[in-house]
């Protein structure tokens, strides 16, 4: 049959939901190309992937709604550069976007098919032509590519600034079965390597034992497969020392994120983040002392709303005194139905003059400024 190109916007609970989704498509008869992790900002890593997308039948785009910077320069930027290099592939667009009723992705339905029905998505695919039938031969390597592997659905942090929990309203993590059933189809696939799928992970409990948690999942991982674990991202208060000890081991890959979101105590608070500054400092102490080689990267927020000079001052230092690999710094977006949308919000201009002043106070060579 056709050719589609996955491309993946968001965390790894998208991640794996593509994955997924490229299992059925492939089952379906389908060639499948899904592009994995790091590749947000880039519209393509190489030319063979390049060459596949806009050459392929189909290309799904897995939204994230985070921000509405990510849904209208990313997203539809990436959707308007296909349309316009690849005329004639189908385009669907999936994910949480979709089921965020006030999203810019939803307006796009009279041009793409918008939707998260993946009976809708194989009907809609199913007359395609295969105009891509020369990419036969092009194939993914898998044994280089990492394999999401979903182990937790929905969240119960409830930040004030994230619209996640309230579009994806039932949580549930996956039991220890169902995740090892998983591991063996990445395994049986050409997989060497795995990353989990879902939002703060780092609280997983088995539904059929409450006794096994995350760091003894990985425990267990490693004891009885031979796969490397990457791209952890672990929200700062799921971070226990069981787990610390856990994540020395040599088949835990050293690049690691902790969004820490601020270095303001009264901002945390304001996010319902769970810690302030002075648990952050235990914790990156206990970090570095267990693992001296570990990379971490961090997210930080400038101008959520009831932001002062003071509270950006005391982020900036935090940043400063905690060694980071890398810090991604993101503009406050306001998501109606979060918390923080009704809250006093601070001007456009003010945010604008911040992160231009936080590029010059940090090191750019591990900044990240993710908005323009």
């Amino acid at each position: 049959m056709g050719n589609i190109f996955i491309k993946t916007y968001g965390c790894s609970f998208n991640r794996s939901i593509s994955q997924e989704l490229s299992v059925d498509l492939e089952k379906a008869g389908f060639r499948v190309w899904t592009q994995g992790f790091g590749s947000d900002k880039e519209y393509f890593r190489d030319e063979q992937e390049k060459h596949f997308a806009l050459n392929c039948d189909a290309i799904i785009i897995n939204t994230c709604t985070l921000t509405e910077y990510a849904e209208k320069e990313l997203m539809i930027g990436f959707r308007n550069f296909v349309r316009k290099n690849n005329e004639k592939a189908k385009i669907i667009f999936v994910g949480c976007s979709v089921r965020n009723k006030n999203s810019l992705i939803r307006k796009l339905k009279n041009r793409d098919l918008v939707t998260n029905d993946k009976k809708e998505i194989l009907n809609y695919l199913k007359d395609i032509k295969d105009i891509g039938s020369h990419l036969s031969e092009t194939h993914q390597n898998r044994s280089s590519v990492i394999f999401p592997v979903l182990i937790k659905k929905g969240c119960t942090h409830y930040c004030s600034f994230c619209i996640c929990p309230f579009i994806h309203k039932s949580t549930r993590c996956l039991s220890k079965k169902e995740i090892m059933k998983k591991l063996k189809i990445a395994k049986s696939a050409g997989y060497n390597s795995i990353e989990f799928g879902g939002s703060c992970i780092g609280d997983w409990i088995d539904p059929e034992n409450s006794n096994l948690n995350f760091a003894n999942l990985i425990k267990l991982i490693l004891k009885e497969t031979s796969f490397s674990i990457a791209n952890l991202e672990l929200h700062p208060k799921d971070i226990s020392d069981d787990l610390i000890e856990i994540l020395s081991e040599r088949r835990i890959r050293r690049d690691i994120s902790i969004p820490i979101q601020s270095g303001s105590d009264t901002l945390l608070k304001k996010m319902n983040r769970g810690y302030n500054t002075n648990f952050l400092r235990k914790l990156f102490q206990k970090l570095y002392q267990k693992i001296p080689d570990l990379r971490v990267s961090t997210d930080v927020i400038i101008g959520f709303p009831g932001e002062t000079e003071k509270d950006f001052k005391d982020t900036c230092n935090f940043l400063k005194e905690i060694k980071f690999n890398r810090i991604d710094v993101y503009k406050y977006s306001l998501r109606i139905g979060t918390p923080a949308a009704a809250m006093k919000q601070i001007p456009e201009i003010i945010t604008q003059k911040r992160i231009s002043k936080i590029s010059k106070i940090l090191s750019p060579k591990n900044l990240n400024i993710t908005t323009p």
